[in-house]
């Protein structure tokens, strides 16, 4: 792993020391052109995964079983959901003028976004740990989908709204 991917490794453990205190392991550990890193941390409730790529870090999460992959689907099936959008979803927060109306988005360094992210994840975990199990998993998938495509029609109306006035 290059040395850019060491700190951003050496980063991850101290913003999520909480998942390494709550047997959280790094399962696998990947780089690769321009800059880009890939951790994947698992327990026996479900994975996390952090990318960092050169502008923004992400982070998400799946099931025990989901493929250690760059990208969030295999084979058309989402395999691994975004934490914002699953924090949304544990919300129930459908209020898209948030989304619209933050035309001015500040930049944040990667650290920062760390911080963010870890705050986000460590709120919900036994939340997101429960959505995530063997037992609730398809349900769970079934109504977060339910959730976004009801929060798109929505950001549809009110996008139209927001380009007429």
């Amino acid at each position: 792993m290059s040395d850019d991917c060491s700190k951003f490794e050496s980063d991850v453990k101290h913003k999520f020391e909480y998942l390494f205190n709550n047997d959280y392991e790094i399962v696998h550990r990947e780089s690769s052109s321009r800059n880009r890193c890939l951790i994947i941390l698992k327990s026996d409730n479900m994975q996390v995964k952090l990318f960092r790529a050169q502008d923004e870090v992400n982070l998400l999460v799946g099931r025990v079983s989901a493929p250690l992959i760059w990208g969030d689907k295999q084979d058309g099936k989402k395999e691994w959901f975004y934490i914002r959008e699953v924090s949304r979803f544990l919300k129930n927060d459908l209020d898209v003028s948030k989304v619209i109306h933050n035309e001015s988005k500040k930049q944040v360094n990667h650290e920062q976004q760390l911080t963010e992210l870890s705050r986000m994840l460590e709120g919900n975990i036994p939340e997101i740990e429960n959505l995530f199990s063997k037992s609730n998993y398809d349900r769970s998938i079934i109504a977060i989908a339910d959730f976004w495509t009801e929060y798109n029609r929505l950001f549809d109306i009110e996008y139209k709204k927001y380009l007429e006035s």
